[in-house]
């Protein structure tokens, strides 16, 4: 962005005394998922709640064709009226534009979460478009502020400050295969269900880079995934939620990241059977970054088949539970609704306790490097649990531990036994 234009944009900045640009290192915030726990999580589908009904989607500016727009301000108040939306086959190149959805409400909650309607910035499918050095505020109820829709909708961000007032109100959100990619952006959501990062329905991509995101609404995480999301060298801060959270056969990955989650957890895998998520693995990837869960376990596993992998993260709880793993939330068959963890550690200092209820399994491989301070299943009620100890790895118990069975990989029985501190407690392996 060039100086005189980055000089405009702190001038506008300053004029909205409400909004809260500043508080990123500061702490605070909040973001949502896509519903309850997280944005698009527990509560009921929007689809179940709205009905069926159609509204016709519109907007101030609408991009049809090829499209170069500089320096201009454009503001849209009426009910399911985007302020731009790139029709089908069109392509905007925008700079240092000012896009503000200052009013009417979305008529239908199911189309702005599914579909767009009423988001700020709207891509339909096929279109490609990039936007540099803007500002995007919205301040009506299901205004999402950049909304990519359809398998060949394709939105490139660069240098841009996103704000959100109203709920269901998300940053960026990627629906029906839709991507979003995005470098140096600041993202702020004060509503319920205003994940920071969100795709929703039918699934969406997101990438980010060197973002700085805060939430602050019930059930707004600052990334919500029933896609594929990846922020690299990015601090998100959800005040009102979960750090993250990932339903379904979906993934978030995280490269040199700082999250904070205020609430239950700091990342929750689950399936809630809504209809926003297919059937398969929750994938977490997590490398050289920094995550604290101010209440709650690290991470939370229900009704769903888990992937958990961490390479050389900081990991900070007071709850002294690392992983817990359970159907005791409100999801699933009750009896049916546990969760299948396969949990991997590289390089990776764990200090507390995993828990698995009795309908809950766990394949816990500790990598090369990884130091275990703690306790694996301490109630003996787990359906199985699976630990692989790897050569480089230790384990110093805090209380008695029960496994299904232990495998040493790459060290004989001798040296893996060697690898283990029981601490005065026991190690009871079944049919040993």
């Amino acid at each position: 962005m060039k100086i005189k234009n980055l000089c405009l944009l702190i001038v506008f900045l300053s004029s909205f005394s409400t909004m809260s640009f500043a508080q990123f290192d500061g702490g605070g915030g909040g973001f949502m998922g896509g519903g309850p726990p997280g944005d698009g999580g527990p509560g009921m589908p929007p689809g179940e709640q709205n009905g069926n009904e159609q509204v016709e989607a519109t907007a101030v500016k609408a991009i049809v064709g090829k499209k170069e727009i500089t320096n201009k301000t454009f503001t849209a108040t009426k009910a399911n009226q985007s302020v731009i939306m790139i029709k089908a086959k069109g392509a905007l190149t925008g700079e240092n534009i000012t896009i503000t959805k200052g009013g009417g409400a979305s008529s239908s909650e199911e189309q702005s979460n599914f579909t767009g309607t009423n988001a700020a910035v709207l891509a339909e499918s096929p279109s490609s478009s990039t936007l540099n050095g803007c500002i995007v505020y919205t301040a009506a109820e299901g205004s999402n502020a950049i909304f990519a829709h359809g398998k060949e909708a394709k939105i490139t961000i660069n240098n841009m400050v996103i704000e959100t007032q109203k709920n269901s109100s998300r940053g960026l959100d990627a629906t029906y295969g839709g991507t979003i990619i995005a470098d140096g952006i600041s993202i702020t959501t004060a509503g319920s269900h205003c994940a920071a990062l969100a795709t929703d329905r039918g699934e969406g991509t997101i990438t980010v880079s060197n973002c700085k995101a805060q939430t602050a609404g019930e059930g707004s995480p600052g990334i919500y995934s029933t896609g594929n999301i990846t922020a690299r060298n990015s601090k998100f801060i959800a005040t009102g939620s979960e750090a993250c959270v990932i339903e379904g056969k979906n993934s978030i990955t995280l490269d040199s990241c700082d999250l904070t989650g205020y609430k239950r957890c700091g990342v929750m895998l689950y399936q809630s059977f809504s209809g926003d998520a297919g059937v398969g693995t929750s994938v977490l990837t997590m490398g050289n970054s920094k995550m604290t869960a101010v209440t709650g376990p690290m991470f939370y596993c229900t009704n769903t088949h888990t992937a958990i992998n961490l390479t050389n993260n900081n990991l900070i709880f007071d709850s002294g539970v690392i992983l817990k793993a359970d159907g005791a939330g409100r999801w699933g068959n009750k009896g049916k609704n546990g969760a299948q963890v396969d949990f991997t550690a590289n390089n990776q200092i764990l200090k507390g306790d995993m828990k698995i209820d009795s309908i809950s399994s766990a394949n816990i491989t500790l990598g090369s490097g990884t130091d275990f301070n703690g306790a694996i299943n301490a109630e003996n009620q787990s359906k199985e649990v699976k630990l692989t100890l790897c050569k480089g790895a230790k384990v110093t118990l805090t209380a008695d531990s029960h496994l299904a069975s232990l495998i040493y990989k790459d060290m004989t029985n001798e040296e893996g036994i060697a690898s283990i501190n029981l601490n005065g407690y026991k190690l009871v392996v079944a049919g040993h």
